[in-house]
């Protein structure tokens, strides 16, 4: 592994999400409230489209970015997804405020095993997601878990998205020895762990 496979990782990671069912499901949830003429509804799902349309341009080069940004970001994928399914099963980030702004993570994963938990949670009755973000120096911890307990970690829509994710994880370690971990099952569905730099 090196820094081609790195960079090749990066730039399939910008097309999955840029790609995926969910950039496309968006655009159909703006076309629907157009047509049936929910003007406001409309007009804010095109600002929210607009906003991760343009992180992930900017990100789309960034091996890292701040937390402060990946988190914005996050805020507005969970807006346009509660947008889409406009229903009361979408979890907020708690506890995310301890992380100091300037630390920098790696881009494209925590979104990724994000959209993976809410689809999984969706479709199991009468289950809950929490999402945890919590900061013990220097590793910031994004603990997604889903009451119930699911008994499959990839939701087939995102399958291969959340694979890529994986790889990523890997690449980063092995080029830059970052440290980064991922912990399927146990006390929660997905426990994300990442090495923060400065």
């Amino acid at each position: 592994m090196n820094m081609d496979d790195l960079d090749n990782n990066l730039l399939n990671s910008y097309k999955a999400f840029t790609g995926s069912h969910f950039m496309l499901n968006a655009l159909n949830t703006i076309q629907s409230e157009i047509l049936l003429r929910k003007d406001s509804d409309a007009f804010q799902a095109i600002q929210v489209f607009t906003r991760l349309y343009k992180h992930a341009l900017r990100s789309s080069n960034d091996h890292h970015l701040e937390f402060a940004e990946e988190i914005n970001f996050i805020h507005q994928y969970l807006k346009m997804e509660h947008l889409r399914f406009n229903e009361g099963k979408f979890p907020r980030l708690i506890n995310h405020s301890a992380v100091p702004d300037d630390l920098s993570v790696p881009t494209y994963l925590l979104q990724s095993f994000l959209e993976n938990a809410l689809l999984v949670n969706r479709e199991l009755p009468l289950s809950n997601l929490t999402v945890r973000v919590e900061y013990v120096r220097p590793m910031v911890r994004c603990i997604m878990d889903i009451s119930g307990k699911p008994e499959h970690t990839y939701h087939p829509k995102v399958q291969e998205k959340t694979r890529l994710a994986e790889e990523r994880i890997n690449l980063l370690n092995a080029v830059h020895n970052e440290g980064h971990r991922l912990i399927w099952g146990g006390k929660a569905f997905c426990t994300l762990e990442l090495n923060g730099i400065n």
